[in-house]
């Protein structure tokens, strides 16, 4: 069904190009005009002095007065905190840069490269627990669908891991339950199995329809999957030559 929706879509676009051709080429020209005179004179610097400051190992001392502060509050490195102030002050494709420019010099972790809070009746999970699982599983299943689906992977390649997946991704997951069991006294994972069905369910509903309508919010995400992917392989490379 999706891939005759792409079709549809193809064919519309073919159309307008062949009956309207004056508006098309002034379209691709706004675009190229927004392109080369606004974004890239704005992010190219920054971009630039990024992996500078990557490249020399001067992200520690720049954030040192903030690392502090965000240590606390959100337990990220020196590293995060960079990345994290990157994208609030340029916007999130250069924050999503950022990160993988930083897990490719392993100044940050990949568990750290994701960020996921977990509630549960307003209860923080930190160790999360099924409802994360719900989310988690069925976000990397949508993914590796959509993959497949536009032939980014092809049918020799393994699926994108769950870590591949969540590579640079910050999410809240929160629900109400009429009766939640924990595991442990301070409630810091929640062992409900239903929660996992039904976060997976919704989940699996929602995200479909939003990256139906977004392909290039998908493809981004899809991207940040492949790099995070190429990165773990050259590791596990490294690790089996030692």
């Amino acid at each position: 069904m999706k891939k005759i929706g792409y079709e549809i879509s193809a064919a519309a676009i073919l159309l307008f190009l062949f009956l309207c051709p004056a508006q098309a080429l002034a379209a691709s020209r706004r675009g190229l005009h927004l392109w080369f005179d606004t974004l890239l004179p704005t992010l190219l610097p920054f971009m630039i002095f990024s992996n500078i400051l990557i490249r020399a190992d001067l992200v520690r001392p720049l954030v040192s007065v903030l690392s502090p502060i965000f240590h606390g509050m959100l337990r990220l490195s020196p590293g995060g905190t960079y990345a994290l102030l990157m994208g609030f002050l340029c916007g999130c494709p250069m924050g999503a840069k950022t990160l993988a420019d930083l897990r490719l010099r392993g100044q940050i972790t990949q568990e750290e490269a994701q960020y996921l809070l977990g509630f549960c009746n307003n209860i923080y999970n930190a160790e999360g627990g099924t409802h994360l699982t719900g989310f988690k599983t069925m976000f990397t299943n949508v993914i590796n669908t959509y993959a497949r689906g536009l032939n980014i992977l092809k049918e020799k390649d393994v699926n994108f891991t769950g870590a591949d997946v969540r590579n640079g991704m910050t999410a809240v997951i929160s629900i109400k339950h009429p009766d939640p069991r924990f595991e442990g006294q301070t409630k810091t994972k929640l062992d409900n199995q239903d929660a996992a069905k039904v976060v997976s369910k919704v989940t699996g509903d929602e995200i479909v329809r939003f990256f139906d309508r977004n392909l290039d919010t998908l493809k981004s995400i899809i991207g940040c999957a492949e790099k995070a992917a190429k990165i773990r392989k050259t590791e596990e490379k490294a690790k089996t030559n030692l």
